[in-house]
């Protein structure tokens, strides 16, 4: 069982990576066993956030509005996870945001995060349940907690998933690592989608479009990439401003 690493957990507004967007980071960094530091921040999408995520995580549009875009604070969240490895429950699906993420902010502000040589170490909670664990017990985090009872209060929020994580992995630990089979962590790599940001005749068209409608607070524009801006305008088109 590794001593020290960081459990990383977020939140977004749907499956894709390359379509949909962050809303929530929950991190923590555990130091000889203990969780000695947190990270937890929400994060504005720039997007609606779908209803169906409303409802899952409690997280609405006007609750991240005044929170920071995920290039403001990706920086320090890579520097509070620094050298570590990383664990989460199902990984790679965090771990592909992150990247996604990365990419962006790298392509649009023409910087290097973590230096070229990065590696990202992982280990998986669910790779690891669905190793070892009876094929017909759910896999879901929430169901894990239960079934080795661990305290879950709420469930779908960032921190609180990372922390429950935590003392996953370490059960899972407990009762199927042995000096014969140790369970090590894996190179994690991702390659992220590239996306075509809009061009001054789309930025244009949505402005007077928002110019027309007289929208009292319209999205940050000039902060999309081309996919998100056509929802955007085909969002204000259809005059549903509930993001308003």
């Amino acid at each position: 069982m590794l001593e020290n690493y960081v459990v990383i957990d977020l939140e977004m507004t749907g499956l894709s990576p390359s379509r949909d967007k962050i809303i929530e980071i929950g991190a923590v960094k555990v130091c000889g066993g203990k969780i000695q530091y947190e990270y937890q921040t929400l994060v504005n999408p720039n997007i609606v956030i779908p209803q169906k995520i409303v409802k899952m995580t409690g997280i609405t549009t006007e609750m991240v509005k005044n929170s920071p875009y995920i290039n403001q604070i990706l920086k320090s969240f890579f520097d509070f996870i620094g050298e570590d490895v990383i664990i989460g429950h199902n990984l790679m699906f965090d771990f592909s945001f992150l990247m996604q993420a990365k990419y962006h902010m790298e392509t649009e502000e023409k910087i290097t995060l973590c230096g070229q040589s990065k590696k990202w170490y992982g280990m998986d909670t669910l790779k690891m349940a669905r190793r070892f664990l009876d094929k017909k017990l759910s896999k879901r985090l929430e169901d894990l907690c239960h079934y080795y009872h661990i305290q879950d209060n709420h469930h779908h929020r960032a921190i609180n998933d990372a922390i429950v994580t935590k003392f996953l992995y370490e059960k899972l630990c407990e009762e199927f690592e042995t000096p014969e089979r140790m369970i090590e962590p894996e190179l994690y790599t991702y390659r992220p989608k590239k996306e075509r940001l809009p061009s001054k005749r789309e930025i244009a068209r949505v402005e007077r479009i928002i110019e027309r409608l007289q929208i009292r607070q319209p999205k940050d524009i000039y902060r999309m990439n081309q996919s998100d801006l056509s929802r955007y305008a085909d969002m204000l088109l259809s005059h549903r401003f509930d993001d308003e």
